[in-house]
């Protein structure tokens, strides 16, 4: 793929340009404001626009670092490494001065993803209980507003930041809200969660022009395209008619015909429309890292899903100019309408082949959801599981983060044996083991009985002399008995590539 990079720098660096020139001094992003959260432990940029050629020094603490508005009027610095401590404040003074209050330093976690991220607190299964203890200090809060864009802005609509209350909580992503009462309980400082996410969209929308411009995404782009031309061939024309028509009210006479409007899909859909309006402003801020939840709404595209995601994690990251540690919500099971019994599975398996990348992980949720509402409210285990991977990943914590994982199988006479990685301890069964089928050479595929030994499945199908294949749980409803000790579900699976019909 053709690198644009320097397109995109050029072109942000132009609508910066158009910006600033409105501008009259110092800006600052919703994001550095009184009670925000600046990421311990590394580097943390500071940004903002004022009059071109101006000075500006940024303080915070000891520290006093200066930089200088470039002729779009764009400026940035960086602080040193930064250390948790009591709160202060962070002063920026340019063509004016401004002071941001009650600032805290801790660990910063950008939440994103459609409806299951958006989900706010009060609607999860263990609202009240998490509500009652909403009272946190060392929690702060920031919500983006939904805004699909065509160019991405120095800013988004939302926050402010605010402390963490009942009230302020309430609203807020369930998801986000419990990984990061986790993290807080378990690192012991302050924690910023920032939600950015809008229910119903799809991947494509959270992505910037460079990953769009790949021959894959070319189709979509142009049927975008023309539908922009169409929408401005019909403004142009009902400008034309609302003269004509008041003209004619004036004078008595019969109003014309208006133009038909032409019919748009939602904004929330155009490709890299939430990358300018949402995503695109906040990534360049210091994160510790990346919670996703999505996929929903490219259910259909499952056989494409897996590249999409890794498009989109190498993306924020190179746009962000951070090596974002990036995991994502293996969704939960539910009855799709119009889906065939496979449709899911093969977007679990896509979301599970993206785990190729480094610094990335998978929190399934295959086993808590709700066969006839796609918003399951156990939000909480969803929150812990995130913080797992997290934990381990990024903080060393010694703690298991994945659900069980097939390294290898073989057939022992008439039996099969699984053995499987991430169940020290051994494995539990949360219900029947009724979820594993094996195919034979024929590639037809019958139920296996299963029984577990240590870390170890064993499989008996006597319609089957010869197994060549595989499958655990791979149909939309599962069921998912196999768990570690700690809790965590074994994703579904296949050992097979062959092509499943209706697909």
């Amino acid at each position: 793929m053709k690198n644009t990079a320097p397109l995109l720098l050029l072109s942000a660096l132009l609508v910066g340009s158009t910006l600033v020139a409105q501008s009259k001094g110092l800006e600052m992003p919703g994001l550095f404001s009184d009670r925000m959260v600046l990421q311990q432990g590394r580097p943390v940029k500071v940004w903002g626009r004022d009059k071109p050629g101006t000075h500006v020094v940024v303080r915070f603490g000891d520290q006093a670092k200066k930089g200088k508005a470039r002729l779009d009027g764009s400026w940035s610095v960086m602080l040193d490494s930064l250390k948790p401590g009591a709160a202060r404040e962070l002063t920026i003074q340019g063509s004016s001065e401004k002071v941001i209050r009650d600032v805290l330093v801790g660990e910063v976690w950008f939440c994103s993803g459609q409806s299951n991220m958006e989900m706010p607190l009060q609607r999860s299964g263990q609202a009240k209980a998490a509500l009652a203890t909403a009272d946190q200090d060392q929690i702060r809060l920031f919500k983006t507003a939904r805004l699909s864009a065509k160019e991405t802005g120095f800013d988004v609509e939302g926050g402010p930041w605010t402390k963490a209350t009942p009230e302020t909580a309430k609203g807020f992503s369930a998801v986000a809200w419990y990984f990061g009462r986790e993290l807080h309980e378990q690192l012991q400082v302050p924690i910023g969660l920032v939600q950015c996410a809008w229910g119903g969209t799809r991947i494509q929308s959270w992505m910037s022009p460079e990953p769009l411009a790949d021959k894959c995404f070319k189709e979509l782009v142009r049927k975008w395209q023309q539908q922009d031309q169409r929408a401005a061939v019909w403004k142009k024309a009902h400008d034309k008619w609302k003269v004509k028509a008041e003209k004619a009210k004036r004078n008595g006479k019969p109003v014309p015909k208006e133009p038909r409007k032409v019919d748009t899909a939602n904004a929330r859909h155009r490709p890299g429309g939430l990358f300018h309006g949402m995503a695109g402003p906040l990534l360049p801020y210091t994160w510790a890292g990346v919670i996703w939840y999505q996929g929903e709404a490219n259910l259909k595209e499952a056989n494409h899903y897996a590249q999409y995601m890794r498009m989109l994690v190498r993306d924020w990251r190179r746009f962000s100019q951070q090596d974002l540690p990036f995991y994502w919500v293996q969704l939960a099971s539910f009855t799709y309408r119009n889906a065939t019994e496979h449709q899911l599975p093969l977007l679990w398996e896509a979301q599970d082949q993206a785990r190729d990348l480094p610094h990335t992980g998978m929190a399934s949720a295959v086993d808590i959801g709700n066969p006839k509402n796609i918003h399951p409210t156990n939000k909480s285990e969803v929150g812990r599981r995130l913080s797992l991977l997290a934990l381990a990943d990024v903080y060393g914590r010694k703690v298991e983060s994945r659900g069980p994982k097939l390294e290898t199988w073989k057939q022992e006479g008439k039996e099969t044996r699984l053995t499987l990685s991430h169940c020290d301890g051994g494995l539990r069964a949360t219900g029947p083991l009724s979820s594993s089928e094996v195919a034979d050479s024929h590639q037809k595929f019958f139920p296996a009985e299963a029984r577990i030994e240590g870390n170890t499945i064993v499989l008996t199908c006597p319609a089957v002399k010869t197994v060549k294949a595989i499958r655990y749980a791979f149909k939309a409803l599962g069921p998912f008995p196999v768990h570690n000790i700690q809790g965590l579900p074994m994703p579904p699976f296949r050992t097979d590539t062959w092509p499943i019909q209706g697909q």
